[in-house]
């Protein structure tokens, strides 16, 4: 079944680049995102269960701070993950407070091991932070000979970042730059930053914010589901995963000791650890998961588990 999968997905990026070529570049951005969703669907995610991650922190650092463009920026990015990440759960924002107090303590690098207790607390895969660096004007030129001037074009810089509960690390740390033409008065709207002017950019930031999504959804469709211990009593465990992960009754996960802990150049990071044992789902919950011990050894708080 896989093979045929496989198969077919091929097919069609071949079908991709053929159609790419006879259309130009003016339709290859959509396209691609088109078969970078398929091919995540094709793949797919290999547990079956729904990853859940939050976005923790977004700031606008622009001169256009104190508006409501980092708001917007915040709301379109969770519906462009939303639509492009068929295997994620994203956090709502009344779930995602506890990582919000979290990140106006730690406003400039947050102690990745700290990081990590906040997200496995709240059964996420990841966490993300999102930042909007520059928004401005600036000169290009433009024509040849007798013909040459300035253009106005805009400039828009992107920062995100996405930390795994896993470890505390890493998995994306990406600035993406965008770059459009102005036209008529747009320039001087945003450099008087008037009122027109944010909404034109609020239009702008579409498609890059799309790209951005993207770029998110790849890095985490290649991490596996987990999820983390945050009670036991005896072999009874609760998890912080909760119904909508899409387990039931009857699921197996294996167990990982997950409470070693490393110093590295930013800070705390956990160590990846060795299997100890697996558990049996036994009851799910609208904010968390019940099983019990059925081999290996004791489980303990902070210990994380996966799809068998």
């Amino acid at each position: 079944m896989k093979t045929n999968r496989l198969r077919v997905f091929f097919q069609f990026v071949v079908l991709f680049f053929m159609v790419s070529a006879v259309i130009g570049c003016g339709m290859f951005s959509g396209i691609k995102k088109t078969t970078g969703r398929i091919a995540r669907d094709i793949t797919g995610s290999g547990s079956g269960l729904k990853k859940k991650v939050a976005i923790g922190w977004v700031q606008d650092a622009t001169s256009f701070s104190g508006t409501d463009l980092g708001t917007y920026f915040g709301v379109r990015l969770a519906e462009d993950i939303g639509r492009a990440c068929s295997d994620m759960l994203l956090a709502g924002a009344g779930e995602s407070e506890g990582l919000k107090a979290f990140f106006a303590k730690n406003s400039g690098r947050p102690e990745p091991v700290l990081l990590a207790d906040a997200g496995r607390a709240m059964g996420l895969n990841a966490v993300l932070s999102a930042r909007i660096l520059e928004t401005g004007t600036f000169l290009k030129p433009a024509g040849m000979l007798w013909f040459k001037g300035n253009e106005t074009w805009l400039r828009m810089i992107f920062n995100i970042e996405v930390y795994d509960t896993e470890t505390g690390a890493k998995l994306l740390a990406e600035n993406l730059i965008h770059e459009m033409e102005l036209e008529g008065e747009e320039p001087q709207h945003i450099d008087e930053k008037k009122a027109q002017g944010l909404s034109f950019l609020k239009s702008a930031m579409d498609e890059p914010l799309s790209d951005l999504a993207e770029k998110i959804c790849d890095a985490l469709h290649a991490e596996p589901w987990k999820s983390y211990v945050t009670s036991v009593s005896g072999d009874a465990v609760v998890l912080s995963a909760d119904k909508n992960s899409g387990l039931i009754p009857g699921d197996t996960l294996v167990v990982y000791q997950s409470r070693r802990v490393i110093a590295g150049v930013e800070g705390r990071y956990y160590l990846p650890g060795v299997k100890i044992g697996e558990i049996q789902i036994t009851g799910v919950h609208a904010n968390r998961s019940e099983a019990v011990r059925v081999s290996g050894e004791a489980v303990a708080v902070g210990d994380m588990v996966k799809k068998r």
